[in-house]
């Protein structure tokens, strides 16, 4: 398969897919689903997005809010702010999606 950049919204609406926030916020809980990323954009979008979006994922982590920041709220707002700072391209929902996740992780 033939690799693709995506646009920073695609990546943006990736997240939100993949991470669930979208169909599950309201039941508090991440669920990272390769599957629901090749349902919503196909096989060779998801192929050129997957790698992204979990890269991201792991540079949100690379945050030492919580080691540092006390509160999940307040941690995941300093997690988020250090990530919108070096990823301005990405939506407020992605963002949103990523501190979702790590605040879960973290509580």
């Amino acid at each position: 398969m033939r690799s693709v950049t995506p646009s920073s919204e695609a990546v943006s609406r990736a997240i939100v897919v993949w991470t669930g926030y979208d169909a599950r916020v309201e039941f508090g809980k991440p669920e990272r689903d390769d599957a629901r990323l090749v349902d919503m954009f196909g096989e060779t979008a998801a192929f050129d997005l997957l790698p992204i979006v979990k890269s991201l994922q792991q540079d949100f982590y690379t945050s030492t809010a919580s080691n540092t920041v006390a509160g999940l709220r307040e941690m995941g707002d300093h997690a988020a702010n250090e990530f919108k700072g070096r990823h301005p391209d990405l939506s407020d929902d992605a963002v949103a999606a990523l501190a979702w996740c790590y605040t879960f992780d973290w509580k």
